[in-house]
């Protein structure tokens, strides 16, 4: 789905990206962790053509997305969506007129087709009839949600996740890793998930990669545990101590269920 080939980075001196490879397994999801300013949300945004590689290649489904031009890298950015660190929701506009405005702007949808896939966009993430409210009325962890139904409304492969549990307290943390548990379940999406927090990799990742200017780790949570990489081992001494690793592993998408708020 999603291959690095030496992937190298630099801002001015800052040399963030250093020979990067990374294969992202189709229709799993894949936790990045690394310290802050590694560079995990840059990887990110080069998936999407946001930012362009100095060397190396990304590619998206054997299309090397390095090479695209505009109309080439809107093309393969219809079938990604991605889920930003504080939502990204319009202030001004209502939940409604937030998740249709992407259809509205790219879609030759009529108005009624719009309507009803914001309704089951909202209600996956166990949000019904909640179309007029803005987002200043919400929780933040309705917020997420709300961030989350506006990138599944378009039927995306892949579904990228920027720290979706940041700023969240545990049990509202932990309804938005098992809603990425049932979100890859039921849409059979491919989803990347960016986060520093090791409770949520254990919970939603099938494969885990470290990032730290190169990947320092690949393989499952399970794997991660036991490295004894010393870099790998620093980050998660620094990270949870090691508390996390006495929770018995679960498989991706366990029959655990959380009460949504």
């Amino acid at each position: 789905m999603i291959r690095f080939e030496e992937v190298q980075k630099s801002f001015g001196q800052l040399h963030v990206l250093r020979g990067v490879n990374l294969e992202i397994e189709d229709g799993h999801t894949t936790a990045i962790i690394g310290g802050s300013g590694c560079g995990k949300s840059v990887l990110l945004k080069h998936i999407i053509g946001l930012l362009h590689p100095d060397e190396g290649h990304v590619y998206v489904n054997d299309v090397d997305v390095t090479r695209l031009d505009v109309r080439g890298l809107n093309e393969v950015r219809k079938k990604i969506s991605m889920v930003f660190q504080n939502s990204a929701l319009f202030d001004s506009l209502n939940i409604g007129d937030n998740l249709a405005l992407g259809l509205r702007r790219h879609t030759r949808l009529n108005e009624m087709v719009i309507r009803e896939k914001v309704k089951k966009a909202l209600s996956l993430v166990n949000l019904d009839g909640i179309e007029k409210k803005f987002p200043a009325e919400l929780s933040g962890g309705m917020r997420k949600r709300a961030a989350i139904a506006r990138a599944v409304i378009t039927d995306p492969e892949v579904i990228l996740y920027d720290e979706p549990t940041t700023g969240l307290d545990p049990p509202r943390a932990d309804r938005i890793n098992q809603l990425i548990i049932d979100l890859n379940k039921q849409l059979g999406v491919t989803s990347i998930v960016v986060t520093h927090d090791m409770h949520s990799v254990y919970r939603v990742a099938k494969s885990v990669a470290m990032l730290d200017g190169t990947i320092r780790f690949y393989g499952t949570p399970d794997e991660l545990a036991k490295c004894s990489e010393p870099s790998v081992l620093e980050f998660l001494e620094s990270a949870r101590g090691h508390e996390w690793l006495n929770v018995a592993p679960t498989t991706e998408g366990d029959s655990y269920h959380a009460t949504m708020e």
